[in-house]
């Protein structure tokens, strides 16, 4: 399976703490980093000691500005226009009677 490198940042204390217990407890900091991500794709959950982060205000917000403009377009196209977008519930006729009913229309075939 194809690998991929990670760099990560943090501070030289928490590094050289951190390496000394993974080096009494046998793990490379490389080892330890392959052993979370294996018990994140194996559980599908965070581990016990990291709690989820909330998402930051500044996120949350645009998150809900992205949902509040969805269909916006199409709402703008209907004030503009007056010509009302089906619902997805209606059933829109095939891409074949469209073109047989232009095809009438135009007096290419007999409907």
């Amino acid at each position: 399976m194809p690998t991929v490198q990670m760099n990560t940042r943090l501070d030289s204390a928490t590094k050289a703490a951190g390496d000394a217990v993974l080096r009494r407890n046998g793990y490379s900091p490389s080892a330890a980093t392959q052993a979370l991500w294996g018990y994140l794709a194996s559980h599908q959950q965070l581990p016990e000691f990291m709690p989820p982060r909330k998402a930051s205000a500044p996120t949350e917000a645009r998150r809900r500005e992205i949902l509040e403009g969805e269909g916006l377009a199409v709402r703008l196209f209907q004030q503009m226009t007056g010509i009302s977008a089906p619902s997805p519930q209606e059933s829109l006729p095939s891409y074949d009677d469209l073109r047989q009913a232009a095809y009438v229309e135009r007096g290419l075939l007999d409907g």
